[in-house]
C-alpha cells in the first residue's frame, strides 16, 4: 500500500495537484478472519495518515441486533440507509466492476 501511495504522491507532485494530508484517512476492508500482512503506518510525504475502522461492519451489527428487539421495519429503513447504503452508493465504482462471486456475500448482507 505505502508502494501504492508513493505513486500516488509522485504523480500529484509531477501534476501540481495537491492533497490534504490532515483530511485524509485509510480505510482496510478486509474479512474479520484474514489476517493483516503489514503495518497499519501510512506516510504521504512525511505526514502519517491516519487509519479508520469500518463502520459498515459495525451498523450491519447494529441492524441485526434491531432486528430481534421489534424495532419497525420502516426505522430499521431509514437507519440502514443513513448507514449502509450511503457508503454503497458512494463506493459503487468499485463494486460496479467486480465479478458476481465478489458481490453476491456484500448482495447477501445488503439483504
Amino acid at each position: 500500500m505505502q508502494d501504492d501511495l508513493n505513486v500516488k504522491s509522485k504523480y500529484f507532485r509531477l501534476n501540481k495537484l495537491t492533497l490534504n494530508v490532515g483530511k485524509t484517512m485509510y480505510i482496510l476492508f478486509k474479512s474479520p478472519r484474514m489476517k493483516l500482512l503489514t503495518s497499519k503506518s501510512l506516510v504521504i510525504d512525511g505526514n502519517h495518515v491516519d487509519y479508520v475502522l469500518s463502520n459498515i461492519l459495525h451498523a450491519v451489527g447494529v441492524l441485526k441486533r434491531l432486528r430481534y428487539r421489534g424495532i419497525p421495519v420502516s426505522t430499521r429503513k431509514v437507519i440502514y440507509y443513513s448507514l449502509i447504503h450511503s457508503h454503497l452508493q458512494y463506493h459503487s465504482l468499485v463494486w460496479g466492476s467486480a465479478s458476481k462471486t465478489v458481490l453476491k456475500p456484500l448482495q447477501i448482507a445488503q439483504n
